[in-house]
């Protein structure tokens, strides 16, 4: 059997996490920069 590496592993969903939030965040910034926008 192999050795599964856990540190890898965690690395990696950490790195997924980060995406997420970084994506979620521009979208939302995204969102209120046009409803601003929509105001004027």
């Amino acid at each position: 059997m192999s050795t599964i590496n856990w540190t890898d592993i965690f690395l990696a969903l950490i790195g997924l996490a980060s995406d997420v939030v970084t994506s979620h965040k521009e979208i939302s910034l995204a969102k209120l920069a046009s409803e601003e926008i929509s105001k004027k």
